[in-house]
């Protein structure tokens, strides 16, 4: 698919001939757009392929030309013109319809031909989901305690929020810092999260055991608490990866992994992962052992999952992670099985795809659940008691989108538009929550009716 966009000379109504090639072109004047009058040279498709999304596709024009314009409801949709056959128009909004024409277009001469009209509907999104605001911020991580949602995200400070009574019931954990936070819930419902100080780039800790929030500094080395993720295993005992930023002649950056409980860590240092630090993710075993995905590398990145189960650290890539960017997400089952999700860049088509892999057989396994044309945002993993996975995630649009194989084959759908960070959990019955940021910078909560 192009999507090159080059501008060459203006358009201009015009009746005249010229030979390109060896083709006579026969030109009739447009008026800077419309040109109904044109002969249909053109076979144009078009398919939603989502709320956010519709996929254009067309015939070349019979003849040489500069390049094609494309018209949605009789307004061209870019700037300059079209050099390829193929176009994503992501200006749209869900359940909506739209109508295209694409008309071929000369330098110096105007448009010379044009398509049959098309027009296509967007789908709803977030059908069978209950939608709710919560407020302003964005960050959000979520875990369900009790069955009650709580809501941990960062509003210029760490916020909790509950639906514990009839509306959400908020509440400040930490004034002074709150950024990237990650929450989970021991034996007793107590919550713990994990959070970045952006003032003095330390890593922090919050819980509230005895009803009242109380916090610390679990590292300070270096610039630190980037990218913190939380799990706590049977014992309640709780693990955390993070990030720590070296400054220096070559800046670098460590994966850290630290466990323990308020006010007694234990801090170990994973490996170097690249000048940058991307994702990571954490889970804990029957036996207390780490298990952690996370990004490594820089342009040429990896999605890498490393252990400690054997006493030292261990590590394998699972696959590309594309372009220096890239999220990851695990979960440790009931059997110590790992599963993990992440967003990869691949050689073959899809280029950028969602991709689930589990080590349940024993050994890795990588499964495409969905792709993309680019590359795609926030992603989160939870697992039923069947054992059945569940996956929010953002793809290349920001559209909210939620996978799960508990059918028995990878069914996908939209749930909402203009999002970011997103996060998942289960309650009872396996009913699946969601919680994730705006882009205009509020919290939504959805529930699957």
């Amino acid at each position: 698919m192009s999507k090159t966009r080059t501008r060459s000379g203006a358009r201009t109504g015009l009746l005249a001939a010229v030979v390109l090639g060896a083709g006579v072109i026969s030109l009739v004047g447009s008026g800077g757009g419309g040109g109904d009058s044109l002969a249909e040279t053109i076979t144009l498709s078009a398919e939603a392929v989502g709320p956010a999304q519709v996929n254009l596709s067309w015939s070349p024009h019979p003849d040489l030309v500069t390049g094609y314009f494309v018209y949605r409801d009789g307004a061209s949709i870019t700037d300059v013109f079209v050099a390829g056959t193929a176009l994503s128009d992501s200006g749209v909004s869900p359940q909506t319809r739209y109508c295209y024409v694409v008309y071929a277009y000369v330098a110096l001469y105007g448009n010379v031909g044009r398509s049959n009209n098309v027009c296509v509907d967007t789908p709803v999104a977030g059908e069978g989901w209950s939608i709710e605001s919560i407020g302003p911020g964005d960050a959000p991580d979520l875990v369900i305690a009790n069955e009650i949602a709580n809501v941990v995200y960062y509003n210029g400070a760490l916020m909790h929020a509950s639906n514990a009574g009839e509306s959400w019931q908020i509440n400040t954990v930490d004034p002074s810092a709150g950024t990237d936070p990650t929450v989970a819930a021991d034996s007793t419902g107590a919550l713990h999260v994990a959070y970045g100080d952006a003032s003095d780039f330390d890593l922090k800790y919050a819980a509230n055991p005895v009803g009242e929030w109380a916090e610390e500094i679990v590292d300070s080395q270096g610039d630190t608490g980037f990218s913190p993720a939380l799990a706590i295993d049977n014992t309640d005992t709780v693990h955390m990866s993070y990030h720590v930023w070296w400054d220096g002649q070559v800046a670098s950056c460590d994966l850290i992994y630290a466990y323990g409980a308020g006010g007694a860590w234990t801090i170990d240092t994973v490996g170097r992962v690249a000048t940058n630090g991307g994702d990571t993710a954490i889970g804990a075993d029957s036996q207390g052992k780490a298990h952690i995905s996370y990004i490594a590398g820089d342009l040429e990145c990896s999605v890498v999952y490393a252990t400690n189960t054997s006493g030292d650290w261990e590590s394998q890539a699972l696959g590309r992670c594309p372009l220096g960017h890239g999220y990851t997400a695990i979960v440790v089952d009931n059997s110590d099985r790992v599963h993990v999700v992440y967003h990869a860049y691949q050689s073959t088509a899809p280029t950028f795809a969602l991709v689930y892999a589990t080590n349940s057989s024993g050994q890795w396994v990588n499964v495409p659940i969905d792709s993309f044309d680019w590359i795609a945002g926030d992603l989160a993993l939870a697992l039923d008691t069947d054992g059945h996975v569940h996956i929010s995630y953002a793809d290349h649009n920001a559209s909210l989108k939620y996978a799960s194989n508990s059918n028995g084959t990878w069914v996908t759908q939209f749930i909402d538009v203009d999002t970011a960070a997103n996060a998942i959990a289960l309650g009872a019955d396996n009913a699946v929550h969601i919680v994730y940021a705006t882009q205009s910078g509020s919290i939504r909560y959805a529930a699957k009716n």
